[in-house]
């Protein structure tokens, strides 16, 4: 789990990187990053980017969160 700015940033063993509001508690965005096990995942404070790290691959989002 990551947190930015009012977000949540969740990595599920389903591969899934799920964001949330902090404030709301609502499902903001999914997105199907891996086929497996997300081991690691962090949000760059200045850019907002996303890292995550799987067995599979590592993937650097370019989407933003603003």
């Amino acid at each position: 789990m990551a947190l930015w700015s009012d977000l949540i940033v969740g990595a599920f063993g389903s591969g899934h990187i799920r964001v949330f509001s902090s404030t709301k508690g609502s499902l903001l965005a999914e997105v199907a990053a891996h086929a497996k096990w997300i081991n690691a995942i962090d949000v760059a404070h200045v850019t907002g980017m996303v890292c995550n790290y799987s067995v599979t691959s590592r993937a650097f989002s370019n989407a933003k969160f603003s």
